[in-house]
Parts: C-alpha cells; sequence; structure tokens
C-alpha cells in the first residue's frame, strides 16, 4: 500500500466517522461537535492542495510506509 493510498483512506474514514458521529439524523449521533473533525479534514486537504504540504503525508512516511513522493 503506499502512502496515498494510505492518507486517502484516513481522510474518508475520519469524514465518515464524523459525519456518523454528528448528524443528528445518524442512528450512532453523539453529538455536532463531531462536525469539527470534518471541518479540520477538509482544512487539510485545502492546504495540502494549495501548498503542497500534508501532514498526515509526513507522519505516514515516517511510519515506513514508501511512495515516490515522500
Amino acid at each position: 500500500m503506499s502512502c496515498w493510498q494510505l492518507i486517502n483512506i484516513i481522510r474518508g474514514l475520519s469524514i465518515l466517522i464524523s459525519l456518523l458521529l454528528g448528524l443528528s439524523a445518524s442512528p450512532l449521533f453523539i453529538s455536532s461537535q463531531w462536525l469539527l473533525l470534518s471541518l479540520l479534514t477538509g482544512l487539510n486537504m485545502l492546504t495540502s492542495g494549495i501548498t503542497g504540504f500534508c501532514m498526515c503525508q509526513y507522519i505516514v512516511c515516517k511510519l515506513g510506509f514508501k511512495n515516490t513522493n515522500c
């Protein structure tokens, strides 16, 4: 598995989990503050697209997942 595949899995799961726990229509609703995780994930995706630096990519590459971009 490459860096980018793992990063996309992490991003997707964080958005899905925050929506499951943050939307009042969800059967797993806990608090609407979980929606902040979606906001932070989106901001991270935006800033990594603009600057080319992604903290998640940095951490994943330090854990040993290699890619040509790491």
